[in-house]
Formats: structure tokens, C-alpha cells, sequence
């Protein structure tokens, strides 16, 4: 495969000798919203990670803790992360970045966190396999894809917090990412659906702005769920660039409703989610995998109708 080009010389057998390799420090550096970092593993592996926010408070050089290791791209123990044997970890790229709050952090942000990784270890070609994913630590991981960039491999995503990435081979179709995008956003809307109503519940029905809190929440919530069904519609009905529109329209919405409604702040050691965050980092990478969808060829092309049959010869002449 060609983004295995640049396997580097014995970085397989490396992995392999070891269940998983110490964490390597990764420093970071500040300038504005953006801390950015590189890599040197063992086996010439290298790359360059980048974090950047739309809102923060108290980012500095020492509020995150990130590091890098090298894993055997053929552990159980990672592959069983990952959702299906049709997804595998490059063994040119074997590495799992670990992003999470110092331990006297006091790191805040609102809205989304965007990381993005860069290395010249892997090539990025048409209809590449590669994709960015993330998932809480020793937990399940998912595509968090938002963008791609040509040349040496450059990848991005957005999440509502911090957790592990690495970079996978994910050789299932286009349509079985897409189908898993709508139904891990659906899920998720589904849990957010069922603690607004039951918060509701507890609530007094006296037109109070606690009352009239909860009732905009369950509102939102089933606004957002109105969206994602209708771009589910859209794309079921091959019309991917309405369903492209309608996800985009989703994003927007929870943009738009964060804060009262939808949750939107993350806060180093406090066990409150960032759903606004999340949400909206799911709606992301969909849209990202709608958009790849809907270019030419990307898609199966439906077979040629038969051509007809040829007439019948004409009757000979009497």
C-alpha cells in the first residue's frame, strides 16, 4: 500500500519487541490560543502536534501534559479499541498521543478544542485509508476526522475535551463510516434527550427561569435531533448534499444554543462533560465524511441500464 512508503527500517520489529513503550514527553508551546509540540520516537518516528481553542483561560506551557508512545500495531489491546478488523494501525505511524490536564492545571475553554497532527512518516494519496482518531484512555476509539492535508500526512479533528489519538488505516467503505457517524451523534442525542426529561421532571412547572431553563434544554435537544433525522433523509435518499447542508445547519444550531442550553465548557479535574462541545465535534466529522461523499467519484456509480435488444430482422420479401 502506497501510504506505507515510508516504513522506516526495523520500526516494525521495534513495536513488536514490546507490548507498548514508555510515554515520551511531548513540550509544548504557546502563542495565543494555540500550543503546538513535536516528536522524536525511536525508529526515526517523528511528528508535529498542534492544539488550538476558540475560547481559553489559564493556557500555558505547563496546564497540559502531552506525550507520545509507540505501540505494536498488531496488540489485541489496541486493536480491540478500534471498530472492526477493517481498521489497523499503520505500522509506519504506530503511535498513541495522550493529551490531559496538568495535575495543578487550571485549564478552561468554551466550545471546541481542534488537534491536528503532522508527520512525514506516512504519505497522504488519493483515496488514502488514513484517518485522525480519538478515545478516552484505554477506551473505545472513533473518527474524529475534519480535515486531510496532501503531501506528508497532516490530519485534524475537533473534540469537547482530551483523551488519546493516533492516526488508523480505515479501509471499511465510505458508507459504513457514515452510517456509524449518524448513529454515534443519534445515540448521543438520544442520552442527552432522556437526562433533559428526566431533569424536567424534578422541576416545577411555575414559570420560573429554572422551569423555563429546562424547558428550552428539552427543546434544544429535540431540535438537534429533528436536524440530524432529516439529514439522515437526505443521505438515504442519495441526496448528499442536502444531508451535507442539514448537518452544517445542526452545527450551527448547537453553536448558536450553547451556553444555557447545551453545556459548553470544559474545566481541568471537573467531571462535567462539555456536551456542546462534544456534539458539535461529532457533527463535525460527519459533515467531514458527507462532503467526501459527495465528490465526483467517490461514489459508486450505479450500472449502466442494458443496452436493448436489436430488432428483429425483417421478414424476407415474398
Amino acid at each position: 500500500m502506497r501510504w506505507l512508503l515510508k516504513l522506516p527500517v526495523g520500526v516494525l520489529l521495534l513495536a513488536m519487541a514490546t507490548r507498548a513503550l514508555a510515554q515520551t514527553p511531548i513540550p509544548l508551546t504557546v502563542s495565543g490560543n494555540e500550543a503546538k509540540g513535536s516528536f522524536h520516537l525511536a525508529g526515526g518516528i517523528e511528528g508535529e502536534l498542534s492544539i488550538s481553542f476558540e475560547q481559553v483561560l489559564g493556557l500555558n506551557e505547563d496546564a497540559l501534559d502531552a506525550s507520545a508512545r509507540l505501540v505494536d500495531p498488531q496488540d489485541s489491546a489496541i486493536l480491540s479499541r478500534l471498530p472492526g478488523e477493517n481498521v489497523s494501525v499503520p505500522p509506519a505511524f504506530p503511535v498513541v498521543i495522550r493529551i490531559e490536564p496538568a495535575s495543578s492545571g487550571a485549564l478552561t475553554f468554551a466550545g471546541v478544542v481542534s488537534v491536528s497532527l503532522h508527520t512525514h512518516n506516512l504519505v497522504l494519496v488519493a483515496d488514502s485509508p488514513l484517518a485522525l482518531y480519538s478515545g478516552p484512555a484505554d477506551g473505545p476509539l472513533r473518527d474524529i476526522t475534519r480535515f486531510v492535508g496532501v503531501g506528508s500526512y497532516r490530519a485534524g479533528g475537533s473534540t469537547g475535551g482530551f483523551s488519546e489519538f493516533m492516526i488508523v488505516a480505515d479501509t471499511r467503505p465510505l458508507e459504513t463510516v457514515i452510517a456509524e457517524k449518524f448513529e454515534v451523534l443519534d445515540a448521543a442525542l438520544n442520552d442527552d434527550l432522556a437526562r433533559t426529561n428526566e431533569d424536567l421532571a424534578v422541576v416545577p412547572l411555575d414559570g420560573s427561569r429554572r422551569s423555563l431553563r429546562a424547558h428550552d434544554r428539552v427543546d434544544t435537544v429535540s431540535e438537534e435531533r429533528r436536524r440530524l433525522s432529516q439529514a439522515r433523509v437526505f443521505y438515504g435518499s442519495g441526496a448528499t448534499v442536502s444531508a451535507t447542508e442539514e448537518v452544517t445547519s445542526l452545527l450551527d444550531y448547537v453553536k448558536l444554543k450553547s451556553g444555557d442550553a447545551i453545556s459548553n465548557v470544559w474545566r481541568a479535574h471537573d467531571s462535567r462533560s462539555n456536551i456542546a462541545g462534544l456534539r458539535r465535534a461529532a457533527a463535525d466529522t460527519l459533515r467531514f465524511s458527507l462532503v467526501k461523499a459527495a465528490l465526483p467519484g467517490s461514489q459508486p456509480s450505479p450500472p449502466p441500464d442494458p443496452p436493448p435488444p436489436p430488432p428483429d430482422p425483417p421478414p424476407p420479401p415474398p
